[in-house]
């Protein structure tokens, strides 16, 4: 049994009786203080005084034995700090000698190491330190099973100050109706889902599941109907819940109060958007994205896979999960060759020339390819250039990482633009890692001799997936594979997610096929971690319903793409302020910022917007239109909400510490119910890594505005704090909507 699987299966007494260690679950967990006279808390508690890192929290340190044959650790030093109803307890394993050095995975030590087990004085739940879990002393054949056994209880420990979101909220709530309505059917999770009906706000839909499975074993229930009417009986008390009803075959409705709806705004006016950010699981992810070819120019295939990875990396990390970004980009191969070539045989003394010997890049590249697809000679030239570059030779090195820095200064424009952050770890970098790793799946007895070339045989494809080619040189199994196990061994990624189009389906399928029965990712039954995740996407499409691309048929560069944008917004801009007299206002600097907004935000709502799968048809036309579901449409609604708080002329920081909301009308009532979605809304987007969810949201959030502000007079109405609040609150929420998806917004139109 692993730790994590003993801290989570380590039996309580029941509630306000000692455990068979003397230590009382509730109070101790509510109230420290009240287990002072236990001598072994007092014990425990002395070993390790308060640690700053934790703002005052104080700590246990409890011995944690490394190693799948190792000792646990002792219950009776896990029980004080173990998950109650109101929070978890989260182990950090980061495991030490006596001489706080780690040591490696998988060793075993006679000296127990340190695990310590964070919990706050002031309340039940258990707030982990600002740190990540270091997993070094596990085998990393077992991690997998570490983490889903935490997950339920550990997500709101890595809340913090968090409660998550309100189906989150209602789910606490309803499993513990259901531990008190069926205790001999353990491990029920609660289906929480908003109401579509107009009987509720949200819907809890476990009766006929549990009919189901009870049917016959008690005289207590007659049917889902009366299963239902105990899941809302056994409901505990809480501010969040108005009413319940009980309709059909079991479905319990839920009506939130209102007044707990209002609160729940204005204490994130107070608090800050974060405290709205969903509670997710996963500790670590790897977003793999963008990832263009060196020497090759950016372009509108590049496009959604940059635009798409950086938003779910935004609201991963707004969720609270250390994101590591990277850039795969393609900076090793037989392509090198033949540019390397080229560059010598057109300009012998290239390094006095610099930069200008090559020129456009993209020009260069065409130039190459056509020499060596048509000069024998030259093709073997270039052939014998890819093993003088793979063997470290000095010169041809040199002339690799200059070709490679080129490239980067225009890949740095795009991400300029698009306001994209990347860490680059290219396929040269996980090359010195690929023969382990195939040495590693050769010994395991995955990799078989197949008409000379060495591959893994999957089942249900007919092709094998070719590691090592004919020829003794690797690709792109070959990297992905030794990535794949960097990412879970080296950086210890609890996620990989891999953003690329949906034409490489069959190539991740394989490859995750692979790395499962290597043993390095749990069966792909059942939500378990490590994971790994293909984001595919559909393809750009000109008007014509081809593949977008130029009228001489080029593929677009990213970079003019994104410049035409920003012309034609500034175009109807400086036309629209024209119209209105107001062009005077303006400076340039804010038309300039203005324009530059709205068009490259125009360009990633309109991708964003649409489910990735699909194919979407390009057109400024559609998505520069300040009408519909479009992000001009979106930021002009921004800056009018912005512009009315102006116009009342209050200050809005002040009426947030003074005012309060309140619901009175219905418009005033969905607009609130709206806000306080964001956060399950954001938390179905990741879960599902669907951007598309969070776009309609914002746009329905708009529209409910709309509809608030045309029954509800705001400046001078009876009602003025009230309803300038939520007109702040809505600001709040459509900027976090717009930061998660890379848009800048705009104050003023």
């Amino acid at each position: 049994m692993s730790w994590c699987q003993l801290v989570h299966s380590h039996p309580f007494g029941s509630d306000g009786r000692p455990n068979e260690f003397g230590i009382r679950r509730s109070k101790s967990l509510r109230n420290p203080s009240s287990n002072d006279s236990n001598p072994r808390v007092k014990a425990l508690r002395s070993n390790h005084p308060p640690s700053p890192t934790c703002c005052g929290a104080a700590h246990l340190r409890v011995p944690f034995f490394p190693g799948p044959q190792s000792p646990p650790p002792s219950p009776s030093a896990l029980a004080f700090a173990l998950p109650s109803l109101s929070g978890a307890a989260i182990v950090s394993s980061k495991t030490t000698s006596s001489a706080e050095l780690p040591f490696p995975r998988g060793t075993r030590r006679s000296s127990p190491a340190l695990a310590e087990i964070p919990f706050t004085r002031s309340r039940g739940s258990v707030i982990r330190e600002k740190r990540e879990p270091h997993l070094d002393c596990l085998p990393f054949q077992n991690f997998h099973n570490c983490i889903p056994m935490c997950a339920t209880t550990c997500s709101f420990a890595k809340g913090g100050d968090r409660a998550g979101s309100v189906k989150q909220q209602l789910s606490r709530l309803f499993k513990a109706s259901l531990s008190a309505t069926v205790p001999d059917e353990p491990n029920i999770e609660p289906l929480v889902e908003v109401c579509t009906a107009k009987f509720g706000d949200y819907q809890c839909n476990n009766a006929m599941g549990l009919w189901s499975r009870i049917k016959g074993k008690s005289t207590e229930f007659k049917n889902p109907n009366s299963v239902g009417q105990a899941i809302a009986r056994n409901l505990p008390p809480s501010d969040i819940i108005e009413s319940t009803s009980v309709a059909g075959p079991g479905f319990v409705n839920i009506v939130l109060s209102d007044k707990w709806v209002a609160q729940s705004i204005q204490q994130m006016l107070l608090s800050g958007i974060g405290t709205w950010a969903p509670i997710l699981s996963v500790p670590k992810a790897v977003v793999d994205f963008s990832s263009p070819n060196i020497a090759k120019e950016m372009h509108v295939g590049h496009l959604r896979s940059t635009i798409i990875g950086d938003t779910l990396a935004r609201m991963l990390e707004f969720s609270n999960v250390e994101v590591l970004r990277r850039n795969h980009v393609g900076d090793w191969g037989t392509q090198f060759g033949m540019l390397i070539e080229h560059l010598f045989d057109k300009f012998p003394n290239w390094e006095e020339a610099g930069e200008q010997a090559i020129g456009d890049l993209q020009e260069f590249y065409k130039a190459s390819k056509r020499r060596f697809d048509d000069d024998s000679t030259f093709m073997e030239k270039a052939q014998k250039a890819v093993v003088r570059l793979q063997g470290g030779e000095a010169r041809y090195r040199d002339a690799w990482k200059k070709i490679c820095e080129i490239s980067r200064k225009e890949f740095d424009l795009v991400y300029q633009c698009l306001g994209v952050h990347l860490e680059e770890k290219g396929e040269s970098f996980y090359n010195p890692y690929i023969p382990g790793v195939l040495e590693e799946l050769s010994n395991k007895g995955l990799i078989e001799e197949s008409d000379g070339a060495r591959v893994i045989f999957i089942e249900g494809h007919q092709i094998p997936l070719i590691v090592v080619k004919r020829d003794g040189g690797y690709n792109y199994a070959s990297t992905d594979l030794a990535a794949l196990w960097y990412r879970l061994n080296i950086e210890k990624a609890n996620w990989i997610i891999y953003v690329t189009d949906v034409g490489q389906s069959q190539h991740f399928d394989m490859f995750f096929s692979a790395a499962r029965r290597a043993g390095w990712l749990p069966d792909s039954n059942g939500n378990l971690y490590p994971k790994a995740s293909h984001v595919g996407f559909g393809l750009v499409l000109g008007s014509d319903g081809k593949r977008f691309r130029t009228r001489s048929s080029e593929v677009v560069r990213l970079v003019e793409l994104l410049d035409e944008a920003k012309s034609r917004s500034k175009t109807e801009l400086q036309k629209r302020l024209k119209e209105n007299g107001k062009i005077a206002e303006w400076t340039d600097e804010e038309l300039e910022k203005t324009a530059e907004a709205i068009g490259y935000g125009a360009v990633k709502y309109a991708d964003l917007k649409n489910n990735r799968l699909t194919n979407y048809t390009f057109s400024f036309d559609q998505m520069l239109n300040d009408k519909g579901n479009t992000a001009v449409y979106l930021l002009y609604a921004h800056a009018r909400i912005c512009s009315i708080i102006r116009k009342s002329g209050r200050d809005v920081e002040e009426l947030k510490k003074t005012g309060n909301i309140v619901l009175g009308e219905p418009d005033e009532r969905i607009l609130g119910l709206h806000l306080i979605k964001f956060a399950e809304v954001v938390e179905e987007a990741c879960t599902n890594l669907l951007p598309n969810i969070l776009c309609e949201y914002l746009y329905n959030l708009s529209e409910k505005f709309t509809g608030f502000y045309s029954r509800c007079p705001v400046v001078g109405s009876a009602e003025e704090t009230s309803r300038l609040l939520l007109c702040e609150a809505t600001a709040v929420v459509m900027r976090k909507c717009f930061y998660l998806l890379g848009i800048t917004p705009v104050y003023k139109i």
